[in-house]
């Protein structure tokens, strides 16, 4: 996500990424660079923090050309169709298999003398007062401190996004819950088809600074099969292009545009095992699935880590 931090520089953070900040060099050229260095650590309790969440607001029809995109999303998409592709459902994540609680560890390998910090997505499947079942995942930073949740819903041919939180914390350590309003929701399409580009849009408005707010325009097209490989094993990977426009604006100082694009790879019965982020400089964030193991190994992590060990 992006926040203005006034005049041309805003904060990104990303959910198959970390953090790292984007200042303007005139026309469209903007530099961006990595957060280094180590935080505080705050205290904090990896509990299962799942908050209430409300039921998803009306969503506006499929977007149409924004940023130069065509997005066609045909009425099918989050209803039921029949064509003779093969299913992608098998390459999202697992969800029986991981319903009560999985850890997903995701690593950047160095590049150019640079490694980027270690993130976690911690992914169950919860149950809310009326029955229904969602699939919620949970970002936590190299720090552990939490930065995203999403609740999801799966459908007969897709996956689609019903709730957003995002997190900011101040010096001091408080956290910030930020609602995201989802405007359009569609996250995984399980029908093989190349030829759609699937609508996904997010706006959020910073509650440390107000004056700050992002939308966040995102294209996913699947753009074939290909090898991979996973714990030393050959796997077979559903592969997608991913183009995002992310608008940072300041009601007062003004806002900026840039444009991300990115290449992910799901595996059979996995789910995201690496992700490739191309930044507006050119830089290349790369991170890959290291591990999976229950919440109690990524408490153990935290508690170690909060001792200085």
């Amino acid at each position: 996500m992006c926040s203005s931090k006034g005049g041309d520089n805003f904060v990104c953070s990303s959910k198959g990424g970390d953090n790292f900040v984007c200042s303007s060099k005139g026309g469209d050229n903007f530099v961006c660079s990595s957060k280094g260095g180590d935080f505080s650590l705050r205290e904090k309790l990896l509990a299962h923090v799942f908050p209430p969440l409300e039921k998803a607001p009306h969503l506006s029809p499929p977007l149409e050309g924004a940023g130069g995109w065509t997005l066609v999303l045909l009425a099918c998409i989050l209803f039921s169709c029949n064509h003779e592709k093969e299913s992608l459902q098998d390459y999202y994540y697992p969800i029986n298999e991981i319903a009560e609680g999985m850890v997903y560890e995701y690593q950047s390998p160095l590049q150019d003398s640079v490694q980027h910090p270690p993130h976690y997505w911690y992914y169950r499947v919860v149950k809310g007062e009326d029955g229904t079942e969602s699939f919620v995942g949970v970002y936590y930073n190299h720090n552990f401190d939490i930065e995203q949740l999403v609740r999801e819903s799966v459908v007969n041919n897709g996956v689609k996004t019903d709730d957003v939180r995002l997190y900011e914390y101040d010096d001091a350590g408080q956290r910030f819950d930020i609602r995201a309003e989802v405007k359009q929701n569609t996250t995984f399409f399980f029908e093989a088809d190349e030829t759609q580009i699937l609508p996904y849009q997010l706006a959020w408005r910073s509650k440390i600074d107000p004056d700050a707010s992002t939308i966040l325009t995102r294209g996913r097209a699947f753009r074939g099969f290909v090898s991979c490989e996973f714990n030393g094993e050959k796997q077979r990977c559903a592969k997608f292009q991913l183009d995002d426009i992310i608008e940072a604006d300041h009601d007062t100082e003004g806002g900026q545009q840039f444009e991300l694009t990115a290449t992910e790879l799901y595996a059979k019965g996995i789910g995201l095992i690496y992700s490739k982020k191309i930044l507006p400089n050119g830089m290349e964030i790369i991170y890959d699935l290291k591990d999976r193991y229950p919440m109690s190994e990524l408490e153990a992590k935290a508690e170690k880590k909060m001792n200085g060990n």
